[in-house]
């Protein structure tokens, strides 16, 4: 059934896609559930997500009932683009899901009003400390709807957080962490990005190849403010090596930053204090994650480490986020900038 003769460097790709399209089929099989649904974007993490149900229908031999075991919705507001839109529709119809649009900017404007009425308070992008609250609401509304959908077709939602966003916590509680399965949960974004852009070759799927053209959004912002996530958070091929070596090999501040420098330098310009304030942000962030993580749904894992706090990554929801340690590290890059200079 595959549409090109696999080589060696197909073999890691599609091991992945076979892992978690099997893990997929069999939670199916086993719960009873009639099918999936799942809220796509037009951003990579569903996108791949989507792709993994029709790979597990396929596999299963339920290539004829796609449509009715697979439902998929692009949710919109006014921050949502037209690139995004027709890239959820390219991958619903290359997955052969039966695909819902919706607008939900009415109920966006619904809900601010209601808050307004109810506290005095009109929230507005011009107004930072109201850029949280926006964004979240979006989230949440598609949340809510996508839920619907799922109950009125008996259908298993599904999640679409990979683990590098799992890790430092870059998700909407009740928004796009909702569902009774994460499937991609224990699969970096670096990974995420290369299964995509491997698959649309591989398999010919259009949809893959425009969600690997478009940089990776939310698109919770206003348009003009051009949101992306690696803006918000860092570049991803750098989170995923700090993940690795934090967590994994249990790296303190220091170390990660030692072990790491000579092969990051160039990318920060020879700027140790640059990548020491990524060191500082993720670690940050992942510390204050951890009451998401108690939260997320439960997930495979194909990693040789997962972030799951129920069988992996154990830790305290509260605590101090590595102050010393991160002390530490401001004197390393100190004494580093002085031995240079």
């Amino acid at each position: 059934r595959l549409t090109s003769v696999p080589t060696a460097d197909d073999v890691p790709f599609l091991e992945l896609e076979l892992a978690l399209s099997l893990g997929l089929h069999e939670y199916r099989k086993k719960t009873g559930v009639s099918g999936f649904c799942l809220a796509l974007s037009g951003g990579r993490d569903s996108a791949m997500v989507a792709y993994l149900v029709r790979q597990s229908l396929h596999y299963a031999g339920h290539e004829g009932s796609v449509a009715d075991r697979f439902d998929t919705a692009y949710m919109a507001t006014e921050n949502s683009g037209d690139a995004t839109r027709a890239a959820a529709r390219q991958v619903s119809a290359d997955a052969g899901a039966t695909h819902h649009e919706v607008d939900l900017q009415s109920a966006f404007d619904t809900h601010l009003a209601l808050f307004q009425d109810m506290t005095g308070v009109a929230l507005s992008w011009h107004n930072e400390a109201d850029d949280l609250p926006l964004q979240n609401v979006q989230a949440r509304l598609r949340g809510s709807m996508i839920w619907m959908l799922a109950n009125t077709k008996g259908h298993l939602l599904l999640a679409t957080s990979n683990k590098s966003e799992a890790a430092v916590g870059y998700t909407t509680m009740d928004g796009d962490t909702s569902g009774g399965l994460a499937p991609i949960a224990d699969v970096p974004k670096t990974l995420v990005t290369r299964w995509l852009t491997w698959a649309g070759s591989f398999h010919g799927w259009r949809g893959a190849q425009m969600v690997s053209e478009m940089p990776a959004t939310a698109e919770l912002r206003p348009p003009d403010e051009s949101q992306t996530d690696e803006d918000d958070l860092m570049p991803f091929a750098v989170l995923d090596r700090l993940m690795h070596n934090f967590v994994a090999l249990g790296q303190e501040p220091v170390v990660l930053f030692d072990a790491l420098w000579p092969e990051l330098r160039e990318h920060y310009q020879n700027r140790p204090e640059a990548f020491a304030a990524d060191i500082r942000r993720f670690i940050t962030l992942l510390c204050r994650a951890q009451w998401k993580r108690e939260r997320f749904a439960i997930s495979f894992r194909v990693g040789n480490f997962d972030l799951d706090p129920r069988n992996g990554f154990r830790f305290p929801p509260v605590q101090q986020p590595f102050t010393h340690e991160l002390e530490d590290l401001d004197a390393r890059v100190a004494a580093l900038q002085l031995k240079e200079s």
